[in-house]
């Protein structure tokens, strides 16, 4: 079918202008598929132009779910709400025992509030930017930060990181010995079973890969061309980009192998329970067997085509003689599929279910490649949400890398559903993400803060914890603690001198949190400052 500009002679993009030709088929003619089992016709269905509704209509308003509205009042509920107690208590249980065995002299029990203060220096590690530092570093008295000294010693931090399991080894059985997840099946599952029920899911949702780095040893590790780690089938929301579903890439089954329905299967799983949505997917996922799979569920799907799909007729695959920004459509079983040459004389396949005629906007794009452009990006989006802040260090144990991951993305979710049931949250402040990290990594630390009494000669995390020591644990938790002491962070001008004379110093004053010079600070004993 022609496109919309078919009576144009030419295309003025810029000040470069593009002869066109015509197409070289009619309305009326049809096309077979490669492998012979579609036929194609170049014209739209009769029936009503636009996109399809009725039955594709979302139930459920989206946002937060009435479950998640009633657990999550502040920060810390909002982030408890994604790790249940089960699995808390899980990995308390694991560890202990795993304690006992490998430092059965020198091992004191973990608990749940020291296991929230781990957590807690992970997150304010991500937050201080210090992913490519050491832990030795973030301890030092020199060129640390206090917070972290005042929260637990880095000798028990070290020997939690190598006592951390999450299941117990000895108690497998046969069944549970072939899952290559079991080290971390069942917090896994527990995990990613809760994502759903905490949100609704809005029209537009978007499936692709997410890729966790990883160098050491693991049988189902992925090692592309310039990235090793672990794959991640991951299913947002489109306009939120809060992760509803996620599944790790464990390798083909042999079934799956035998039947070449692998990607498919992907889709299938993570848009179970789905209903009025639109999928949104790359041309790794993308074909004419699975969208038709999909609308037996009521779900409607746009995405990209590869060139080598044996469903695509011949006919649009080839460029010659075709026009800069031409699209080609065909249509067949409420599924239209369209070919756009874009810059550079680049061949895009879009097939979509979603929409049922040849849209073409301004006379340059299709209709399905704009929405297509719109949602494509909700995972990359949170990945580079989460990356901005994160903490992953190296590691040679895989769950390791799993909990990072189960941590970053259920901080990045609680902040979304955050943000929707209190839009007044901070909403003037810059950098929201990072404040709303800080305050969950702090409300966090603060109840092991408050009991720790003994602190290296020299070092000022005593400071700290007389300064959450005097602050109520209900409004501890729904505040930003003040900037650190002095020493611990870069130079910035000093907020007390004239702006012109761009004084430069790192002492921050542990009451009102601006950064002072020399000039406008004083040393005063603990004793006198009680």
């Amino acid at each position: 079918m022609e496109s919309s500009t078919s009576d144009v002679d030419s295309i003025e993009v810029g000040n470069t202008s593009f002869e066109s030709s015509e197409d070289d088929y009619s309305e009326d003619e049809t096309f077979v598929s490669r492998n012979g089992e579609i036929k194609w016709s170049a014209k739209a269905p009769d029936q009503q132009r636009g996109r399809l509704s009725a039955k594709y209509v979302l139930k459920k308003t989206p946002g937060p779910t009435k479950l998640c509205v009633s657990q999550a009042s502040d920060v810390l509920s909002a982030f408890k709400a994604f790790l249940p107690k089960s699995i808390e208590g899980t990995i308390v249980t694991m560890t202990n025992m795993e304690g006992r065995k490998r430092f059965p002299s020198d091992w004191t029990e973990f608990t749940p509030k020291e296991f929230d203060a781990y957590i807690g220096i992970l997150i304010l590690a991500g937050v201080f930017r210090s992913k490519g530092e050491t832990f030795a570093s973030l301890w030092d008295l020199k060129t640390g930060r206090a917070i972290f000294q005042a929260t637990m010693p880095r000798a028990r931090f070290n020997q939690l990181s190598s006592a951390i399991r999450f299941h117990d080894k000895g108690s497998r059985s046969a069944g549970t010995s072939t899952d290559k997840l079991a080290a971390m099946r069942e917090v896994w599952d527990t995990w990613s079973a809760n994502l759903p029920l905490m949100y609704n899911l809005g029209h537009d949702v978007t499936i692709d890969e997410l890729l966790v780095p990883f160098l050491g040893h693991c049988s189902f590790k992925q090692n592309l061309s310039r990235r090793r780690g672990l794959k991640l089938w991951v299913l947002c929301d489109a306009k939120t980009n809060y992760c509803w579903k996620v599944d790790v890439y464990t390798g083909k089954s042999q079934r799956e192998a035998r039947e070449n329905n692998f990607t498919k299967q992907v889709v299938l799983d993570l848009s179970e329970g789905l209903r009025g949505q639109t999928i949104t997917a790359n041309n790794f996922f993308t074909s004419f067997d699975l969208v038709q799979k999909l609308l037996k569920r009521h779900v409607t799907m746009i995405g990209a085509v590869h060139k080598d799909r044996p469903e695509l007729p011949s006919a649009l695959l080839t460029t010659k003689g075709r026009r800069l920004y031409s699209s080609k459509f065909v249509f067949a079983q409420n599924t239209t599929l369209v070919s756009c040459i874009t810059k550079r004389k680049k061949n895009v396949l879009l097939m979509s279910t979603f929409h049922n005629s040849a849209d073409v906007v301004d006379g340059l794009k299709p209709q399905i490649m704009i929405d297509y452009n719109k949602t494509k990006g909700a995972v990359d989006t949170m990945d580079q949400a989460i990356s901005n802040y994160s903490y992953k260090r190296k590691t040679c144990r895989w769950p390791f890398a799993l909990l990072y991951s189960i941590l970053d993305i259920s901080a990045y979710n609680a902040y979304v559903v955050l943000k929707e049931i209190n839009p007044r949250w901070k909403a003037e402040g810059p950098l929201r993400n990072r404040l709303f990290l800080q305050e969950l990594g702090e409300a966090l630390i603060i109840p092991a803060i408050q009991e720790r009494v003994h602190f290296p000669q020299g070092s000022n995390a005593a400071a700290i914890v007389r300064l959450f020591k005097e602050v109520q644990p209900t409004e501890a938790q729904q505040s930003v603690a003040p900037p650190l002491l002095g020493g611990q962070s870069k130079r910035k001008r000093c907020g007390k001198c004239p702006k012109k004379s761009d004084r430069k110093c790192s002492m921050v004053c542990c009451e009102c949190g601006v950064r002072v010079c020399k000039r406008h600070y004083d040393a005063i004993c603990k004793d006198c400052r009680k």
